[in-house]
Formats: C-alpha cells, sequence, structure tokens
C-alpha cells in the first residue's frame, strides 16, 4: 500500500504537501448511476455494501483544479488530490482553498467532499 501511494504522489521531502487531501466519496448505488449518467467515463467502484466510491481526483480534475496555484497554495499538477505548498503559504489558506475545491464539486456533482488528514486548532 506505501509503495502504490509512493508511486502515485509527490515526495513531500521534495515538495512540501499533504498527500492525498480529499477521501474519494462513497454514495448511494442509485446516486452513482446518476452522477455516471450525466458524467459519461467518472471513474467508480462498487463497494460490498452496495454502495460506490467515486473518484474524487476525477472530479476535482474535471472542476478545473488541477494545476490550479495561487500564491504559495496549489493543487498538484499530476495529481488532483495533492494540495502543494509551494513555499510559506499557511495552513489557513491550504484549508480555504480545500474548501473551494470541495464547494465547486458539490456544485457540480452534488457530491460532497472530505478531506482525509486530520486538522488541529479548529
Amino acid at each position: 500500500m506505501v509503495s502504490i501511494r509512493s508511486s502515485k504522489l509527490p515526495d513531500p521531502a521534495l515538495e512540501p504537501n499533504a498527500g492525498s487531501f480529499f477521501k474519494n466519496p462513497l454514495v448511494a448505488a442509485e446516486r452513482a448511476q446518476e452522477v455516471m449518467a450525466r458524467f459519461p467515463g467518472i471513474p467508480a467502484y462498487p463497494q460490498a455494501d452496495g454502495r460506490v466510491k467515486i473518484s474524487a481526483a476525477w472530479m476535482i480534475d474535471y472542476c478545473g483544479w488541477k494545476g490550479y496555484r495561487e500564491d504559495d497554495i496549489g493543487v498538484h499538477p499530476e495529481h488532483a488530490l495533492v494540495i502543494v505548498n509551494y513555499g510559506n503559504g499557511s495552513g489557513e489558506r491550504l484549508l480555504s482553498l480545500a474548501s473551494e475545491i470541495a464547494a465547486t464539486v458539490a456544485d457540480t456533482f452534488a457530491i460532497e467532499l472530505s478531506i482525509e488528514p486530520r486538522v488541529y486548532g479548529q
């Protein structure tokens, strides 16, 4: 699992980042069918409990966020799930960008994204 993740995500020692920032959302099968009909090609993975896992990276990329950068905070150009601190960006700005991304995905797909890392001090 670590080797797979390492091969797909940038090395934080070389490019400071929070790793995979958003969880792949699980939705009801009926909702997944609606989303797949409206957005052909969206990766979706049926789960044992009947729900379907939808690719957060695909939705973020579809919304145009992959490669986005504002000052020292941005979305990695090769992986839409990775938010990068390119210099002296603040945690507050990083979380603000994450909220903007989640809002765009919610507006476009009517699916809520959750962040994966634990956030302390809020």
